[in-house]
């Protein structure tokens, strides 16, 4: 059985996000592909406030501050408060006690930060496009 080292990215490149938000993303898919699956869950707790800046938040705010902003102003659906919200707590027991995450938690939360930058970003480009294209 052959190794590849380091593995394999998880998840999917998404377009037309900001080049900050890109960079966070890119970079918690490439800590998976190492086995580093807390920095993947730190990384995408940092990617949420990348994401509220992006559409308008003011910079240097709490955790809060950008999970309330994205909720308030629509970029995140009720249910998906919820996945803001284990994106939260998991990150918290990380930095705060310690607890070392697994591989399916960092799935799962690749996976919600995918869902949150295509429908954020890379859907409304696409509409964007197509729009363009029937307005010429």
């Amino acid at each position: 059985m052959e190794i590849q080292v380091p593995g394999k990215n998880f998840g999917n490149s998404v377009q037309n996000v900001e080049p900050d938000v890109n960079e966070i993303y890119e970079e918690a898919r490439s800590a998976y592909s190492v086995g580093a699956y807390t920095g993947v869950i730190l990384l995408c707790r940092t990617l949420l406030d990348h994401v509220a800046v992006s559409f308008g938040a003011k910079d240097n705010q709490s955790f809060q501050f950008y999970v309330d902003y994205l909720a308030d102003h629509n970029y995140v659906t009720t249910n998906s408060t919820k996945w803001i919200d284990a994106i939260r707590k998991y990150g918290n027991a990380a930095t705060h006690r310690l607890v070392i995450n697994t591989q399916q938690q960092a799935e799962l939360i690749i996976k919600f930060c995918e869902m949150l930058l295509k429908s954020n970003f890379e859907y409304p480009a696409l509409l964007g496009a197509m729009d363009e294209q029937k307005n010429n």
